[in-house]
């Protein structure tokens, strides 16, 4: 895989979990089906609950995630 320069990708830690499903909510943010997930949550309740649920799934022994950072900015 290639990435623009500037770029680096590399394999995801545990310690990335936070910023990397803070990504995955914005992400999802228009999304119908997240909002109905969601709905009836409080914005600061959102990502802790995204990190408790799904994250275990992240770390089972199937799952490689992959973390790509602009270099200059980290």
């Amino acid at each position: 895989m290639s990435l623009q320069d500037g770029f680096a990708i590399r394999k995801a830690s545990t310690e990335d979990m936070p910023e990397i499903w803070k990504v995955l909510e914005d992400a999802f943010t228009e999304d119908r089906v997240w909002e109905l997930l969601i709905r009836n949550c409080k914005n600061e309740e959102v990502l802790p609950w995204v990190i408790s649920t799904l994250g275990p799934r992240w770390l089972l022994p199937d799952i490689e995630t992959y973390k790509v950072t602009q270099k200059s900015s980290g």
